[in-house]
């Protein structure tokens, strides 16, 4: 995924939004318990969820949502990326 793309951009707008307070309390990510970042490094991204405390069943959870909503993401608004980089179906 090349530096500056709008995909990456919009993987990074998701993720770096997951602790605003407006979110419903199902989508947000309490910052108090996980810190979220995407990491880009040499055209990869990575998603890392850093649990504070004892928080390793909560941060699994919204971990799982996240990659989720990623894929919803990707899925309507970049089909040709999913097609290219995991062999999906362009539908």
């Amino acid at each position: 995924m090349a530096r500056g793309s709008p995909l990456l951009a919009d993987v990074q707008a998701l993720v770096g939004s997951r602790h605003v307070r407006s979110l419903p309390a199902h989508r947000r990510i309490d910052k108090r318990r996980v810190d979220v970042e995407c990491a880009h490094w040499r055209g990869r991204v990575s998603v890392v969820l850093s649990v504070k405390g004892q928080h390793h069943a909560y941060a699994v959870q919204r971990g799982v949502n996240l990659v989720n909503e990623i894929f919803t993401v990707l899925q309507a608004s970049y089909p040709e990326y999913l097609s290219e980089a995991f062999g999906l179906a362009v539908e």
